[in-house]
């Protein structure tokens, strides 16, 4: 019997944890999409962006710009509509020694949960240079990839961002002229700007019980990575196990800490009826009688015992396991 409601604890478990998870990802399937670069499609204007853009012309030329164009004050098709950010080159100063101006946008910082960055990128001429640069929170540069410009249609790109998985980042996007001289300013359109590809490794449900070695999987897609589900606070120890997770029984005595609280829980006493005299524990004579100890307990089976010999009831062990697991939640 032991052995069975051992198994069936930990079925029981599982199956808690699973209707956990899927209520929870439920309540937060608005929120729970790909973890995104916040407002990587420009729908909500320039929430999340700010312009970084040249503004060292003096004489003679313009300033770059970045601002958000709507799909209707075009005559083409946004990847994601209605919105897409506008950048401007601006004019080149015509040799009196100034640097280039350029258009420039950065982002707020968020964290690296996929190992991809990703875009949609539309030009009006091939006389720029147009540039994605990837910075850490504290100022490092992580990737850069010169983007050669589409001209006429969207064209996708992407950036490797695995070396900063788990860290927070920023996202600059750049386009300046590159004529050498006198020029006109030209504009580069961006949309859909976004993480994918592989989730990170620390991310992913490697065994599928709900829960990474950072986060807990809401939305039930097999990791971690999506918003509002990475977090330090929840780890699985052993992502190889199912049988393992914080939260699960922890099986007393056995070496393995399931429930990734950093102990296993003492084995408890031994079976009352096996225990050597002077142990404050019941013994059985060789009458098979039961005899009382300094205590005045009285061994299994007898009167005064509030167990019973003849095993656990499976109702009252599916009771206390569900008053067990709701205390631990």
């Amino acid at each position: 019997m032991g052995h069975s409601s051992g198994i069936l604890g930990r079925f029981l478990q599982r199956a808690l944890m699973r209707i956990l998870l899927i209520s929870a990802g439920s309540l937060l399937a608005t929120t729970a999409a790909a973890q995104q670069v916040p407002n990587g499609d420009f729908e909500n204007g320039m929430a999340s962006w700010s312009d970084a853009s040249s503004d060292i012309c003096n004489f003679a030329c313009d300033d770059g710009s970045s601002s958000i164009i709507d799909e209707a004050d075009t005559d083409g098709n946004f990847p994601s509509p209605t919105s897409a950010m506008r950048l401007v080159t601006g004019s080149e100063d015509g040799g009196f020694g100034q640097d280039k101006t350029f258009g420039r946008t950065r982002s707020v910082q968020f964290m690296v949960t996929w190992k991809t960055l990703g875009w949609e990128q539309v030009s009006d001429g091939r006389n720029q240079l147009l540039s994605v640069e990837i910075f850490t929170a504290v100022g490092g540069q992580v990737a850069k990839d010169d983007v050669d410009p589409s001209v006429d249609s969207w064209s996708s790109g992407a950036i490797d961002i695995a070396p900063a998985c788990g860290q927070d980042i920023a996202v600059e996007i750049t386009g300046m002229l590159d004529n050498g001289g006198w020029g006109g300013s030209q504009v580069s359109l961006w949309d859909d700007v976004e993480q994918g590809g592989a989730p990170c490794d620390q991310y992913v449900d490697n065994d599928g019980d709900g829960v990474c070695l950072e986060g807990i999987d809401l939305d039930g897609d097999g990791n971690c990575a999506s918003e509002g589900e990475p977090d330090e606070g929840i780890n699985d120890c052993d992502d190889d196990d199912a049988d393992i997770f914080p939260g699960a029984e922890d099986i007393g005595g056995n070496g393995i800490d399931e429930n990734c609280d950093g102990l296993d829980e003492d084995a408890g006493p031994t079976d009352p009826g096996t225990t050597d005299p002077g142990t404050n524990m019941p013994t059985d004579d060789d009458d098979g009688e039961a005899n009382l100890n300094n205590e005045g307990v009285i061994a299994a089976g007898g009167a005064g015992c509030a167990c019973n010999s003849g095993g656990s009831s499976p109702i009252g062990l599916l009771v206390l396991l569900s008053l067990a697991l709701i205390r631990r939640r």
